[in-house]
């Protein structure tokens, strides 16, 4: 045991016999080794594959997001991105629960609701926000959490966007050509994207899907008679009607019929990964 950094701290350097009294290196190896090997017993085993490098990729990954975590902040890696990036938080949380992690889950996503109500940098985050919801639901049976966050906004109101808010959002957004989403800057360019398009008809698809379960016939806009050229070329079906002004009263909200949730899709409602 090697004493190398007060990490900016002023307090005398341990002693000799302290640090010895700490242990050597084998032993706590074995602990790190042990405590690891006990996360990752609780995700989804890949038990062989052709390239047998890739099944410690996948653990490697996984330890590596927690490792870069800071409690409930999923954070996107080290340095300058060291930090919560809206759409990373929810495909880090739609990974984790793929794999089995829910540990924590409630804290994770209201920590989510918190990233993307606040983070105005990129819009996908907010479009897919339903997406690791329907995960989380398939994977946990979960119910009672998703009614309660469904519709209802968090403590802090708007900047706390329930599920509902933010699958109603998407339809403000549609101010590009031909009424497919805004420009964004999302892939750290402005333009309009065609994965903006696609994670918009994700996060409807998940939306429409959890409706269905929390028991919820009256939550979204009226579809769409013509779709945008991007859906009617994938077959994925007509947009909801976009409302008057950003968002729609719960009095003049309608029912929707969202997209169908493309098939071979991660977290497909319809398959869930077993």
């Amino acid at each position: 045991m090697v004493a190398a950094d007060r990490f900016g701290g002023s307090y005398p350097w341990p002693a000799s016999a302290a640090l010895a009294a700490a242990g050597g290196f084998s032993q706590h190896f074995a602990h790190l080794r042990a405590y690891w090997d006990q996360q990752l017993a609780g995700i989804a085993q890949i038990v062989s594959l052709p390239d047998a490098s890739l099944v410690n990729a996948y653990r490697a990954g996984f330890i590596d997001t927690q490792i870069i975590r800071s409690g409930n902040e999923l954070r996107t890696g080290v340095n300058g991105y060291d930090a919560e990036f809206s759409h990373d938080v929810i495909g880090i949380l739609a990974n984790l629960f793929n794999e089995g992690y829910t540990r924590g889950a409630h804290a994770l996503l209201d920590r989510a609701r918190q990233v993307i109500g606040t983070q105005t940098q990129y819009a996908d985050g907010l479009w897919t926000y339903p997406w690791p919801w329907a995960i989380y639901l398939l994977k946990t049976g979960d119910l009672s959490f998703v009614k309660a966050n469904f519709a209802t906004e968090g403590p802090a109101g708007k900047s706390q966007p329930s599920i509902e808010d933010t699958a109603h959002q998407i339809a403000a957004d549609r101010t590009g050509p031909g009424g497919i989403m805004e420009k964004t800057n999302d892939i750290d360019a402005n333009g309009y994207w065609t994965i903006d398009n696609y994670e918009a008809l994700t996060g409807l698809a998940a939306y429409r899907w959890l409706a269905q379960q929390v028991g919820n016939t009256f939550g979204g806009y009226r579809r769409s008679t013509t779709a945008p050229p991007t859906t009617r070329a994938t077959g994925n079906g007509g947009w909801p009607a976009r409302p008057t002004g950003t968002r729609a009263s719960s009095a003049t909200r309608q029912p929707v019929t969202a997209p169908g949730w493309p098939r071979g899709l991660r977290g497909h409602p319809g398959a869930a990964v077993r």
